[in-house]
């Protein structure tokens, strides 16, 4: 499956760059199921596409088909570090079962289970490496043989410690990054259009450096244009977001891209690599950049209330957040939801004018469909006694704040230790 190439150097030559193999097996895990993000994974060029010509099922099969051969012997232990490498990986991605779902598997809080799943991805690195000599990884312009800058290196070593599970809005770094271009874009009378979904869920990346990446891009595709206009498009794909700048041309003959252009784009993708981000570009006739930005792994909750204005004001707190809201007026609309939402909690005001909350909380917890979901009973009422004697979780007083309610929701479904 893998390219007959081989580095000439052995082992040394192998996936040497620690922090660059561990961000392309962790990125293309993330995206195993997602054949255009893993195209863009720098192991996927390694992979001998084989008969069916494509190197994204290549590089998935290879994946899985490790992870499975991860398995430990009989007779090792369970619940030792082999075992736990193992479920943690075979779990969380060939059967692709969410962080909440692998941690009851496998006995621990959502967040040890991210510290563990962080080691398992390195004991599979190194054993993709051992078995199949995968050439450097290369996050630069540079031959591999000359040292990096010591003051590119000096720049970038914050985002060693960046943190790999931050979210970010990208409909906010987009706007921001093309309000930062304008000036540019004014004084080469280039007019930036702007095509995005209307959903777009958050990424899992750093507001600032995801804006500094998309703004290289912008300068660059400015930099190549002749028509008088740049094309941005946002849109939300199954496993990541995908942002293209795109320079039309108005003639066949392109320019190349100067050595400045390219060391400004391995800079852009050295910048979102810590992210999980991808960075590639074609010069096809028109000169396109895609970004790809892993997403938020969001996870569903069911707002039970018939006021409109208190959902939005859910909506609104929980924006942004890894949660995403669906909401129902009623018992009836939300039973006949919650096989196709698959909520993780519920969010239920008591005291509304049409339907009795209190009642509603109860039939919640007899309901085959609902008996085992975690009910967040937010009121004005001061009766957390009573929410919890009829099969409530967790309680709100209101007023409550932003922070108040992620944090209850965070209890319930098993995001905090």
């Amino acid at each position: 499956m893998l390219s007959n190439e081989r580095t000439s150097a052995g082992k040394e030559g192998a996936m040497t760059s620690k922090d660059a193999g561990w961000r392309a097996v962790q990125h293309a895990l993330r995206h195993l199921y997602d054949p255009d993000a893993l195209r863009l994974n720098p192991l996927a060029s390694q992979v001998s596409p084989g008969a069916e010509g494509d190197c994204a099922r290549a590089l998935r099969q290879l994946l899985c088909e490790t992870i499975r051969a991860m398995r430990p012997e009989n007779g090792i232990p369970a619940g030792t570090r082999p075992w736990r490498d193992y479920q943690i990986l075979y779990h969380r991605y060939v059967r692709g079962c969410t962080q909440l779902e692998v941690a009851t598997q496998v006995g621990l809080s959502v967040r040890q289970l991210r510290r563990e799943e962080h080691r398992a991805i390195e004991a599979l690195a190194r054993r993709l490496d051992a078995l199949h000599e995968f050439k450097e990884l290369e996050t630069g312009p540079r031959q591999p043989s000359e040292p990096e800058d010591p003051i590119v290196a000096s720049e970038l070593a914050w985002l060693a410690k960046s943190d790999a599970d931050e979210t970010t809005d990208l409909g906010a770094v987009v706007a921001a990054a093309l309000e930062l271009i304008a000036p540019m874009a004014s004084q080469r009378d280039v007019d930036i259009q702007l095509s995005a979904a209307e959903v777009i869920r958050p990424i899992t990346a750093n507001a600032v450096v995801a804006r500094q990446a998309l703004l290289v891009l912008l300068a660059v595709a400015l930099r190549h244009t002749h028509t008088g206009a740049v094309l941005v498009s946002v849109c939300d794909q199954e496993y990541h977001a995908e942002v293209t700048v795109a320079a039309p041309q108005a003639h066949a003959g392109l320019a190349p891209l100067s050595p400045e252009d390219r060391e400004s784009l391995a800079l852009a993708s050295r910048l979102l690599a810590p992210f999980g981000g991808q960075v590639a570009h074609r010069h096809n006739g028109i000169l396109d950049f895609i970004v790809s930005l892993p997403t938020v792994e969001q996870t569903p909750v069911m707002v039970i209330e018939d006021n409109v204005d208190t959902v939005r004001l859910v909506q609104r707190y929980l924006a942004g957040s890894r949660y995403r809201v669906c909401d129902a007026p009623g018992l009836d609309q939300a039973l006949e939801m919650v096989e196709h939402v698959r909520p993780r909690a519920i969010i239920l005001d008591v005291v509304m004018p049409n339907i009795d909350g209190w009642e509603v909380l109860q039939r919640l917890g007899q309901h085959p469909s609902t008996e085992g979901l975690p009910v967040l009973v937010c009121t004005i009422l001061p009766e957390q006694e009573l929410a919890f004697s009829l099969g409530a979780e967790a309680y709100l007083h209101k007023p409550f704040t932003r922070d108040e309610l992620r944090r209850a929701l965070d209890r319930l479904v098993g995001q905090e230790a």
